[in-house]
């Protein structure tokens, strides 16, 4: 995996760099956009939004408070300015955003309370109410489709 320097903080599940810029490069569309990462994990996808455009305003949410404490770190680390805080997706503050964009827990290398398609309809259900546009980068496609019934969703 190609590793960038700011990763001082590693997550368990950590998404490689090269994918989550990917992910905003095919999808983020106009300056001064609002991008919201539901489970910031490491703030990868923040990050690499930041090191994109300085103009995107990053936001970040995790529910537990050690993954916020590292992705503080390596978003100083990067020297990006980012906003995360500790919340249950389902519960954030967040009335409105341009873009989710997200690597969602798949239920292999961390541990969820919840049933994992339980939490993705609970996911898609709270994000379409706030977002414009909602990215998974997840290579669970059918997990995905299942979930996502009754809104429109583009695959590339």
């Amino acid at each position: 995996m190609y590793r960038r320097r700011y990763l001082v903080y590693r997550h368990p599940a950590s998404l490689n760099p090269i994918i989550a810029s990917s992910s905003i490069l095919l999808t983020v569309k106009g300056e001064n956009s609002i991008i919201y990462d539901p489970f910031t994990g490491s703030a990868t996808i923040l990050i690499e939004a930041k090191k994109i455009s300085r103009t995107f305003r990053c936001i970040g949410s995790d529910i537990c408070r050690e993954f916020v404490k590292g992705a503080l770190r390596n978003a100083r680390y990067a020297g990006v300015d980012i906003d995360l805080f500790i919340s249950d997706f389902s519960k954030n503050p967040l009335l409105h955003c341009d873009y989710v964009i997200t690597d969602p827990p798949r239920g292999k290398r961390v541990k969820v309370r919840d049933n994992i398609e339980k939490l993705y309809k609970k996911f898609f259900s709270s994000m379409y109410n706030i977002a414009s546009k909602i990215v998974l980068i997840t290579p669970c496609l059918k997990l995905t489709e299942l979930t996502c019934k009754g809104y429109s969703i583009e695959k590339f």
